[in-house]
């Protein structure tokens, strides 16, 4: 059953604010409009446009505090140093470009359970004009959902789905979180992949519900950090990272679950090389890093288990 204890419906949204000027107001007015939001956290991450002072100089209300980071430079610090603010059980990190979508934490809280780590929700993928734009993440979490469709999602499941959101999305319990050592500021400089990092350790700590209705308003616009070329590169080192963070019990079973989800990607890839000759070489390179996600995932089992070194807040 949820819980509906009305502490445990509090929630802090907190919202990295760097060169998001034209967009973080939108953002934190998402925000305040929702019930369920009983604080909101701006953190200014040294940012060279004055977003922070439109946010001061636009809203006049006792849930909004603005504050300078002074953690690692980059989104993983600014995320963390609004973390150390949070004193409510759920915090939702919500990009400075990105909006909430009516309604969005009712239906997030709704989902909840008490032994739950995080909900996590899709999200509209929409052009700066307001228009839906092609997706084929959203394409892809549709299909993986209908094929593995249990719930909640475990920590041996997450490799296997292309199913978790932009950080818009992903409600957090803040003390699983902080256990499982806060966002990696080690990452914050690459922009590649963090969330799902984060997504993986969180689920060290209990189970993943899911929302499939839209809760975030993603935007797809130029110099968005998730769309650099080196994503893919990134994407990869940063599974093996996640692997070998895991529990020991929990390591082999990830890399399989790893290997499966680039495996499935071989025979597509072959096909696509029949019209053109670089799907092949992707093939080659999906079964390559198959057959090593599967082996990782034995071999690191001897590591000792991995310690988060971010401080309490």
């Amino acid at each position: 059953m949820p819980d509906t204890s009305a502490h445990r419906r509090a929630v802090t949204v907190v919202i990295p604010a760097h060169g998001v000027a034209n967009y973080v107001v939108g953002s934190v007015a998402s925000a305040l409009a929702q019930p369920e939001a009983t604080k909101v956290v701006v953190v200014d991450d040294r940012s060279p446009d004055e977003g922070a002072a439109l946010v001061r100089g636009h809203f006049d209300d006792p849930r909004l505090e603005v504050i300078s980071s002074e953690r690692t430079p980059g989104v993983c610090g600014a995320r963390n140093a609004g973390l150390e603010r949070v004193g409510t059980e759920w915090v939702l990190f919500l990009d400075g470009d990105d909006e909430l979508i009516e309604g969005a934490l009712g239906r997030l809280m709704a989902a909840a359970t008490p032994r739950a780590a995080g909900v996590f929700g899709s999200f509209r993928h929409v052009t700066e004009t307001g228009e839906d734009h092609p997706s084929s993440w959203l394409a892809d979490r549709s299909l993986v959902l209908t094929k593995f469709p249990q719930r909640p999602l475990t920590l041996r499941m997450l490799p296997r789905r292309t199913f978790n959101p932009p950080p818009g999305a992903m409600l957090m319990r803040t003390s699983s979180l902080r256990r499982c050592g806060g966002w990696d500021e080690g990452r914050s400089s690459s922009g590649q992949s963090e969330d799902y990092e984060v997504a993986v350790r969180l689920a060290v700590d209990g189970p993943i519900e899911l929302v499939d209705e839209p809760v975030l308003r993603y935007l797809h616009r130029e110099g968005s950090r998730s769309r650099g070329s080196s994503n893919n590169r990134r994407r990869a080192l940063t599974r093996f990272e996640a692997i070998r963070r895991a529990p020991r019990h929990h390591r082999p079973a990830m890399g399989l679950a790893q290997a499966d989800a680039y495996w499935r990607l071989v025979v597509p890839r072959i096909r696509a090389g029949r019209l053109h000759p670089r799907g092949l070489l992707h093939a080659g390179a999906d079964a390559i890093l198959a057959l090593a996600f599967a082996l990782f995932g034995f071999i690191v089992v001897v590591l000792p288990p991995w310690q988060p070194d971010w401080p309490p807040a």
